[in-house]
């Protein structure tokens, strides 16, 4: 199964998005990708590569979001429960938070990320910040400012930050396709893999 099926199948399961969308570069080299977004019936988007900010807020536009939930493609164990309690946790504060994640401070394994940010906020970083790491990486801005933005986190009981499921390096693909062994996107529970995953008890 294509990583990329993985997390879309993944994020299906979660019935808090009202759509995915792949948010792709317009560089012919993803070509493959939007194809292949037709072919399963995915949203895709496509925009620049390398200012990611701008991808971002022109799809939320394109797809009228009041919100974004930024999953991204090297996190093929990203977990629905996951999902839906961050976006929990961001509509329960009633319009007063601005940005939520799984991530600041960071108490899960890594490969489960999710952020949730209102598109009044997304708006306001496209328009003002014109560093190349923030535009790169989307949502510094907010993180890095909690005096203006209200910041909402989840936190796990245990500290798992240590270990490590997402998916950069070619070189991380056989340890993840091994813990992942005779699982389907459709079954796999993040707290099976901390159990199989041998690093959690070194």
């Amino acid at each position: 199964v294509p990583v990329l099926d993985w997390c879309l199948r993944r994020l299906s399961l979660c019935p808090s998005l009202d759509t995915v969308v792949v948010a792709t570069s317009t560089l012919s080299r993803d070509d493959v990708i939007e194809s292949h977004c037709r072919s399963r019936g995915w949203e895709c988007f496509r925009g620049s590569e390398y200012d990611v900010l701008d991808r971002y807020y022109q799809a939320a536009r394109a797809f009228s979001a009041t919100e974004v939930v930024r999953v991204t493609s090297d996190c093929p164990f990203i977990d629905p429960q996951l999902v839906r309690s961050v976006v929990a946790l961001f509509h329960e504060a009633n319009g007063n938070l601005d940005y939520a994640s799984n991530i600041h401070p960071r108490t899960f394994p890594r490969g489960l990320d999710v952020e949730i940010v209102s598109f009044r906020s997304l708006e306001a970083a496209w328009s003002e910040t014109q560093e190349t790491y923030c535009r790169e990486h989307v949502t510094p801005l907010f993180y890095q400012n909690p005096q203006r933005f209200r910041l909402g986190s989840m936190k796990n009981d245990v500290d798992l930050s240590a270990l490590q499921w997402s998916l950069d390096t070619i070189e991380d693909y056989e340890p993840l396709k091994q813990l992942s062994e005779n699982l389907s996107p459709e079954t796999l529970d993040w707290r099976t893999l901390v159990a199989k995953d041998k690093s959690a008890y070194c």
